[in-house]
């Protein structure tokens, strides 16, 4: 495997490693450093070696730590070693959501695509609350037994896990977000099957649904988050969102109590929390990545 910032070569029994930036005085940067690395791994492990000496191109040594390649990018929030592996190896590409500059908080809450991903769960919010109140009545209104509830809260934590293990398994290779997109359409179906859940069947159909939609939604808003502003803020905004998304969701099982009382049952309020989540799939799957404000346009 070669070397693109240093050279080696063995002269009788001594290794001789170069490094090898010349119009930058051979400047350290930690990719350089990698490749070092490697190279006196290599030489320590050649029984023909005795000696390693190290030295630089052109007219300098090492004029030290390369300013732009080191401290510049981590400032930024990049790793500025990412770019060789631990073996020298090219790092493997980052995918084209993950953002490349550490977002501050203040940047973060003031874009627009922020709010949007944190509303885009609160209709799947709202159903899954209103179950943990009122499911059991519910149920025991359509004339199921006392335990089809525990049923029905088993089955959505077994979904959840699907949901997670799906995750898991793409979420690396497509935007978290559009997989959350899917997560949230099948949410709103759970909203409307529940409502309509007259047989056992059905009560499994929206358990399923309720769980994929909550185990998958909460995972994916906090990897879209992740993806999109970086670590910088992370645990500020995922604490705003989860508190958001918490506060308004308990307002869901109070309104469906206030209507069923007065005769309306909670078709209502069902149908209008499926809607939510059906419009949540829709702006997550147009939704496009936030752009850094100190970002440079290429002209």
């Amino acid at each position: 495997m070669g070397y693109s910032l240093i050279r080696v070569e063995r002269r009788e029994t001594v290794a001789l490693v170069t490094l090898d930036r010349p119009e930058k005085l051979n400047a350290w940067t930690p990719a350089m450093a990698v490749e070092q690395a490697r190279a006196i791994e290599e030489a320590n492990a050649d029984p023909r070696v005795g000696a390693i000496v190290m030295t630089g191109a052109g007219r300098g040594f090492c004029a030290g730590a390369d300013m732009e390649a080191t401290f510049k990018s981590r400032i930024d929030g990049v790793d500025p070693g990412e770019g060789a592996s631990a073996t020298g190896a090219p790092a493997k590409a980052k995918a084209a959501f993950i953002t490349d500059v550490a977002w501050s908080f203040r940047d973060a809450v003031r874009s627009p695509t922020y709010w949007l991903i944190v509303f885009s769960l609160l209709g799947g919010s709202g159903i899954y609350t209103l179950f943990l109140a009122h499911g059991k009545l519910v149920l025991e209104d359509f004339g199921h037994a006392a335990g089809i509830g525990g049923t029905a809260v088993f089955t959505m934590t077994i979904s959840g896990l699907v949901a997670k293990l799906i995750i898991v398994l793409l979420g690396d290779r497509i935007d978290p977000r559009y997989l959350w997109s899917a997560f949230m359409a099948i949410f709103g179906v759970g909203a409307v099957v529940f409502v309509h859940a007259t047989t056992v069947p059905l009560v499994y159909a929206f358990a399923f649904c309720l769980g994929i939609g909550f185990g998958g939604g909460v995972v994916c808003l906090m990897a879209v988050l992740g993806n999109y502003y970086g670590l910088k803020a992370f645990a500020l905004l995922c604490g705003i969102a989860i508190a958001v998304n918490t506060t308004l969701s308990a307002i869901a099982p109070w309104v469906a109590g206030r209507l069923f009382e007065r005769g309306y049952g909670y078709q209502g309020i069902c149908y209008f929390l499926a809607a939510w989540c059906f419009a949540g799939a829709l702006v997550l799957f147009l939704l496009r990545r936030p752009i850094h404000p100190h970002a440079t346009v290429p002209a």
